[in-house]
């Protein structure tokens, strides 16, 4: 049942009744953004994106924006939702997803001014395969900061020449981006970095692929490879290695040649005590939010939002989100996007799994409300 003026009850029987005014967008949004003096909203859906002005009157005005058309024999999806405005809202930065670009719109006429290719040569490495997620624009509108997820790196881009201007390695999927001044905070959100298996050497093994897994995980085997069907595979490596599941900060202030100056370990860590034994998956750090000093990283997995001092370099406060005490030894709140009130006082978190905006204390991260939403929020501003 939907019923966007009272209760729409969700097929899995959940009833919803968000508060504040609603806009319907596109099928699938996955992404959003706000221009720095709050009167431009950007939302990536499928395939297609929409700019929202007036947005907080009751008669926004929805602009459509057009990204290239892909090869119709192709089954992929145009973009990743990353997006932000310059300083001045006039253009728009658009992340393409697995086409490795970002698209450069003008935010008056809609038109796609360029598209700067990442699959290009960078200190004398060429780059393939680039899949463009979350970036950022810098505060005064020189660069563009960009997740290539593919190649596990933090890809910096010189605006006024539009194109690539350096990049650096970061940790494994890195999935989100924050800024603060000259540093950029990267959230990798990957476990492992996987490896082909390679053709069998003993000339009698299926040289079309292993016939069954090669190992279970967790093993001695899936952390070291073992030789197998005629073929040494490779192993996946320790689990809690400072390129897992963990927030890294990269100096920017020479975009040539950016360095990774810090990296934190966040959530809970695989093996670690937990509320049932032990934790057995990872923390998956999703979103990153800047205030000040203060870097607020939520871990999806865990339930769990931390603040790191970024002067001192420590993890200063943590906290699980629990909805209630009867659910105290299970996970499933989701948090995911943030945001932090003008006056530094209020942390808003979006909460996928249970359709709500939490409300924390910057200072503390004591757990004040819950605002009802929409079903599966991800974003919030």
């Amino acid at each position: 049942k939907h019923d966007p003026s009272g209760v729409t009850i969700l097929p899995s029987g959940r009833h919803l009744k968000p508060v504040g005014r609603h806009l319907p967008v596109a099928r699938w949004p996955h992404g959003l953004a706000m221009s720095r003096d709050g009167n431009k909203l950007f939302v990536a859906s499928d395939s297609v994106g929409q700019l929202l002005s007036r947005w907080q009157s009751g008669s926004p005005q929805v602009t459509k924006l057009k990204p290239p058309k892909l090869d119709p024999k192709k089954k992929a999806h145009l973009n990743a939702g990353g997006a932000d405005f310059t300083p001045d809202g006039k253009l728009l930065y658009w992340s393409s997803g697995e086409r490795g670009t970002v698209f450069v719109f003008d935010t008056d006429s809609s038109e796609l001014l360029a598209e700067i290719p990442l699959n290009v040569e960078v200190a004398g490495k060429k780059f393939d395969d680039s899949y463009a997620a979350d970036l950022k624009v810098s505060g005064d509108g020189r660069h563009v900061y960009c997740a290539d997820v593919t190649n596990f790196r933090l890809v910096i881009i010189d605006t006024e020449q539009r194109r690539v201007a350096g990049s650096t390695g970061v940790g494994r999927y890195p999935y989100a981006l924050a800024v603060a001044g000259d540093r950029v905070l990267v959230a990798n959100i990957g476990l492992f970095e996987y490896k082909p298996v390679p053709p069998p050497s003993d000339g009698k093994s299926d040289e079309r692929g292993l016939t069954r897994p090669a190992f279970g995980y967790p093993s001695k085997e899936a952390r070291d490879g073992v030789e197998f069907e005629g073929r040494k595979v490779p192993g996946l490596g320790a689990a809690n290695v400072p390129e897992s599941f963990s927030v890294w900060s990269v100096d920017v202030s020479n975009p040539a040649v950016p360095r990774v100056v810090d990296r934190w370990k966040t959530g809970l860590l695989i093996d670690s005590p937990s509320d049932n034994g032990k934790a057995v998956g990872g923390s998956a750090p999703n979103f990153l939010a800047v205030r000040g000093e203060a870097l607020f990283v939520s871990n999806g997995n865990n339930d769990m939002i931390q603040r790191i001092d970024l002067r001192q370099g420590e993890i200063q406060a943590k906290q699980r989100i629990v909805p209630s005490p009867l659910l105290s030894r299970l996970r499933g709140v989701g948090p995911s996007g943030m945001t932090v009130s003008p006056d530094g006082a209020r942390l808003y978190v979006a909460e996928s799994g249970i359709n709500a905006i939490g409300v924390l204390d910057a200072g503390t991260l004591k757990v004040l409300g819950h605002i009802p939403t929409a079903w599966y929020p991800s974003v919030s501003y």
